[in-house]
């Protein structure tokens, strides 16, 4: 059985999510957990949000972000990785396990 680091995997959004988006934040609730409080999201955060689309991996959305803000990844690698572990943490991400078959 061959496995794939979680990194490899695409970050995927939890699927019960209500969502708006304009010009400079985010708000977020999930739709499925009657205790859960909306998230704002601003800045880089809004950034990264949107850059998940359910089919990048974090080193695709790092890509992303550095090419927008026209910095290497190495310096905005930190940041998106603690962001995206900040927005599983709240449940508005799918946990990946540490490894799947491929």
């Amino acid at each position: 059985m061959i496995t794939r680091p979680s990194s490899a995997l695409p970050v995927r959004r939890v699927a019960s999510l209500a969502q708006v988006d304009n010009d400079d934040r985010v708000v977020l609730l999930r739709l499925d957990a009657p205790a859960s409080t909306p998230h704002a999201l601003r800045g880089t955060a809004a950034s990264i949000w949107r850059a998940i689309d359910d089919q990048r991996t974090a080193d695709e959305i790092i890509d992303v972000l550095a090419a927008a803000y026209a910095i290497s990844a190495d310096d905005v690698r930190g940041d998106v990785i603690a962001c995206i572990d900040g927005l599983r943490d709240v449940g508005l991400l799918e946990r990946n396990p540490d490894h799947r078959a491929v």
